[in-house]
C-alpha cells in the first residue's frame, strides 16, 4: 500500500507513512511550544523522551472524503508499515518531520496568512472530481523512443537529440502520473488518519545539541528560480563543499549530461521539477529538493529590467522593445514563472500554466525539504547553514542590483493580476518558511545572523 509520492526523494520513508499528527502542538496559535505536558493518549518511543506519538481524535474534517472499506488483509499490511517505520533512527524521522505536506492540515501555518497580499478574493484550484488523466502516458513515449533508437535511415545526432526530446516528454508523464497517483492516495491518507497512530512530531524549537545539516543524504537540488539570490546560495555551496561536488544545471539533462550528475553534493540551476528522475539509482531515496521564493510583483520587476539592461542576455530585445506592462503580458517570464519552474511543466509544454499545473507545483514546494525567501535573506541563508551545515554564512547578497526603479500602482495591479498562482505560492512559501524558523528556534537564527555560534 503506497500512500504518498515518491517526488521528494524520501520514498523509503514517505511509503510507510500513512496518518499524521493527531494533536499536533501547532494546532493553536496560542500555544507556547510547550510539549513537556504528555497526557495519557501520549507514549514515548524514543530514548531522548523529544520524539511522541499522539493517538488523540484528528481535527481534520472528513466529510467530504468518501468513505474506504479496509479488509483484514489491507489492516494488516498498515500495521507491518508502521512496525517498520518506527524503527528508523532519529534522522531519519527529522528528515521525515521538515516535509510540510505531511503535517499541513494539522498544524497552524495553514491558518495564518504571511504575505502583504490579499488573496481573498483568490480561489485555489481544487481537483475536479471527473477530471480524467490526459497526459500520454509513459508507456506511449516510450514506444516513440524505441522507434526512432531502431530507425536506421536517421543519423546518429538526430536520433540521440530527437531522444532526449521525447525522454523530456517521458519525464513529463512521469511527473503528472506521480501527482495524480498523490491525489489519490491523499483521500485514503485522511481516511486512515482516525484509525493509525500519527506521525513522528518534535517540539519545535529542536531541543539541544541540534547537529547540522539536518537534511541527511544528497545530493541538494536546488531549483533556482530566476532572481531568487540563487548565485547567493551557490557560493555559499561551493564554499562549503567545493566546486567539484557542486554543479550548475540550467536544463533537463540528455543523454550526454547524465555523468555530470553522478557523486555530486549539489546540483543547482534554473532547471524544472524532475530532474530527480536523472539521478543515478543510488541517489533516487537520498535525494532532497531545496529552493528559494520571492515576492511575486518584485520578482517580475527585477526580471524584466535584468534582461533590459543586459544587451547580450536573449531576452533583452523583448525587454527593449516592450514596456513592462506590456512585456508582463507577452513574455512567459512575466507571469507566474516561479509556478511554472515548480511544477516541471515548461513552456514548451504549455503556455500559460493550467489550473491542474497550479496544483501541481504547490504539491511539489509542500514536499521541498528547505525552501527560503529572498525577502528575508538572512535569515534563509541562516537557516540554510543548519540544514545543509553550510560552513560559511553569508549575509551579502551576490548580484545585487541597483536602486528599484519607481513602478507606477496600474502597473503593479497589473502585476498582480497576472501572477495570481505565484502569490498562492509565495503565500504557501512563507507558511513553510516560518515553520522552519520555528523548528530550528529563532533565537538561533539571530545568532547565526550575528555570526555566533549555537
Amino acid at each position: 500500500m503506497k500512500f504518498f509520492s515518491e517526488s521528494d526523494g524520501s520514498t523509503d520513508i514517505l511509503s510507510n507513512t500513512p496518518s499524521q499528527n493527531k494533536n499536533n502542538n501547532h494546532n493553536s496559535n496560542n500555544n507556547n511550544n510547550n510539549n513537556n505536558n504528555q497526557n495519557e493518549n501520549e507514549k514515548t518511543i524514543s530514548p531522548n523522551n523529544n520524539f511522541k506519538i499522539t493517538n488523540t481524535p484528528s481535527s481534520i474534517n472528513n466529510d467530504n472524503i468518501p468513505k474506504i472499506e479496509f479488509n483484514i488483509t489491507n489492516q494488516q499490511k498498515v500495521t507491518k508499515l508502521f512496525d517498520d517505520f518506527y524503527n528508523r533512527n532519529q534522522s531519519d524521522l527529522i528528515r521525515t518531520f521538515l516535509n510540510y505536506d505531511l503535517y499541513r492540515d494539522v498544524e497552524k501555518y495553514k491558518d495564518t496568512k504571511y504575505s502583504i497580499y490579499d488573496i481573498s478574493s483568490i480561489k485555489a484550484p481544487e481537483k475536479k472530481p471527473d477530471y480524467v488523466y490526459q497526459y500520454p502516458p509513459e508507456t506511449y513515449w516510450q514506444i516513440k523512443i524505441d522507434q526512432v533508437n531502431k530507425d536506421l535511415s536517421k543519423s546518429t545526432q538526430y536520433k540521440g537529440e530527437e531522444v532526449d526530446r521525447l525522454q523530456l516528454k517521458l519525464e513529463k508523464a512521469r511527473i503528472w502520473k506521480s501527482f495524480y497517483e498523490y491525489e489519490e492516495n491523499y483521500f485514503i491518507f485522511k481516511q486512515l488518519q482516525n484509525q493509525l497512530p500519527s506521525l513522528p512530531t518534535f517540539s519545535m524549537p529542536l531541543p539541544d545539541p541540534i547537529v547540522p545539516p539536518l537534511i541527511k543524504g544528497g545530493p541538494y537540488l536546488f531549483l533556482h528560480i530566476p532572481k531568487t539570490a540563487g548565485n547567493s546560495v551557490l557560493h555559499a555551496f561551493r564554499s562549503t563543499y567545493g566546486s567539484p561536488k557542486v554543479i550548475q544545471q540550467w536544463t533537463f539533462p540528455g543523454a550526454k549530461d547524465y555523468g555530470r550528475l553522478v557523486d555530486r553534493q549539489v546540483i543547482l540551476g534554473h532547471f524544472d521539477y524532475g530532474i530527480h528522475n536523472y539521478l543515478p539509482q543510488s541517489d533516487k531515496t537520498t535525494y532532497s529538493y531545496l529552493t528559494m521564493l520571492r515576492d511575486p510583483v518584485d520578482r517580475v520587476i527585477s526580471h524584466y529590467y535584468y534582461h533590459l539592461n543586459r544587451k547580450e542576455d536573449e531576452g533583452h530585445e523583448m525587454a527593449f522593445k516592450y514596456s513592462l506592462k506590456e512585456w508582463v503580458s507577452l513574455a512567459p517570464q512575466g507571469s507566474n514563472e516561479q509556478t511554472r519552474h515548480l511544477s516541471g511543466i515548461t513552456i514548451n509544454d504549455e503556455y500559460p500554466p493550467s489550473n491542474e499545473t497550479f496544483r501541481l507545483a504547490l504539491q511539489h514546494l509542500r514536499t521541498m525539504k528547505y525552501v527560503g525567501i529572498t525577502d528575508r535573506y538572512q535569515e534563509s541563508m541562516a537557516l540554510l547553514k543548519v540544514y545543509c551545515n553550510l560552513s560559511n554564512l553569508s549575509i551579502v547578497k551576490a548580484n545585487t542590483g541597483k536602486t528599484k526603479p519607481y513602478v507606477p500602482q496600474d502597473i503593479i495591479d497589473h502585476i498582480k493580476r497576472k501572477n495570481w498562482m505565484d502569490i498562492l505560492i509565495y503565500e504557501e512559501g512563507l507558511k513553510i518558511f516560518e515553520r522552519q524558523l520555528d523548528i530550528v528556534g529563532r533565537e538561533r537564527i539571530d545568532k547565526l545572523i550575528r555570526g555566533e555560534a549555537i
